[in-house]
């Protein structure tokens, strides 16, 4: 049970910490990159509609005949608004609609066929605000990702119950007791093959309740950690026979609700095992922000060891 640590300490600490910004001005407005991702192997076009207060809009209509991601900056000048449609020659449409500004975030068109469009909004700092990864095409690799979540972290997810998880690090030891009506889905992936050798992109949530028992500066409490929609969006690659020879490369995060029963108790825990974020723990924004950018690399260590670990049983 010790492979599971990492990945459900890494979601809940993750949660806790890349919680969804915190509303400033809306008349400030948000600036955002969109970053589209043509997975089709064939032309896309991308276009956009119902714009609302944005100072500046994607040109419309888009024709993306590459693989590479193309990048796009966009911005509101109030609460903005817009939609985006996504068409491959030959396929079927997707859409979805964003907001930005004092409430950004998105949601996908109820007929969009099933895994054709992957979307991640993470908050990025300033100059942009956000980033809006987008991922169009087949998501042929979704249900080898959800298959690999079923059959092999969700047993451990609902045994932990009966064989609790037990963390000791920096002065906090920490019980993971129990993980509630976990729900993970893989909404959308891609895998590019060359023999046994693989290269992933999937976006991945998790909502649940998580439960633990923390001890710190001589005081033990329990804590129970909600968390719905955490997003992770992880680009890996490695041998498929070998599950641990597979490395993240790319770690992006968000989560649109977090709520816990004992948050002072809970901040002062993860001020203790990361230090380096005291600064910004009581502004939401700029913590999501920082563990998107400036301390992305460790949150990458993290995935990776979790992976170790959860490989190695």
């Amino acid at each position: 049970m010790r492979s599971v640590l990492s990945i459900v300490s890494f979601a809940a600490v993750a949660s806790a910490l890349v919680a969804s910004p915190r509303p400033r001005d809306a008349s400030q407005g948000r600036t955002a990159n969109v970053i589209i991702g043509n997975d089709w192997g064939k032309s896309l076009t991308v276009t956009t509609t119902n714009n609302k207060s944005m100072s500046k809009a994607l040109q419309s209509p888009l024709k993306i005949t590459s693989s590479t991601p193309s990048t796009y900056s966009i911005q509101s000048s109030d609460q903005g608004g817009f939609t985006l449609s996504f068409q491959a020659d030959g396929s079927k449409l997707s859409a979805a609609t964003f907001d930005l500004g004092s409430k950004t975030g998105y949601t996908l068109s109820s007929s969009n066929p099933t895994t054709q469009l992957g979307v991640l909004a993470a908050p990025a700092g300033s100059q942009p605000d956000y980033k809006f990864y987008i991922f169009s095409g087949q998501g042929d690799g979704t249900s080898t990702v959800q298959n690999l979540i079923d059959t092999k972290l969700m047993p451990k997810l609902q045994g932990i119950k009966s064989s609790p998880v037990k963390l000791s690090v920096q002065g906090v030891d920490a019980t993971i007791t129990d993980v509630i009506n976990p729900v993970v889905k893989s909404t959308y992936a891609t895998l590019a093959w060359s023999f046994l050798d693989v290269t992933v992109n999937t976006i991945i949530t998790f909502s649940g309740q998580i439960k633990l028992t923390v001890t710190y500066q001589g005081t033990t409490k329990d804590v129970t950690v909600t968390v719905t929609n955490f997003t992770l969006l992880v680009t890996g690659s490695g041998t498929v026979t070998n599950l641990s020879s597979i490395k993240v490369s790319r770690a992006q995060a968000s989560v649109d609700v977090l709520s816990s029963d004992n948050t002072d108790f809970l901040v002062a825990v993860v001020r203790a095992l990361y230090p380096a974020l005291a600064s910004v723990l009581g502004d939401t924004f700029k913590l999501g922000s920082v563990i998107n950018t400036s301390e992305n690399a460790n949150v990458i260590t993290l995935v990776n060891n979790a992976i170790q670990k959860f490989a190695s049983g």
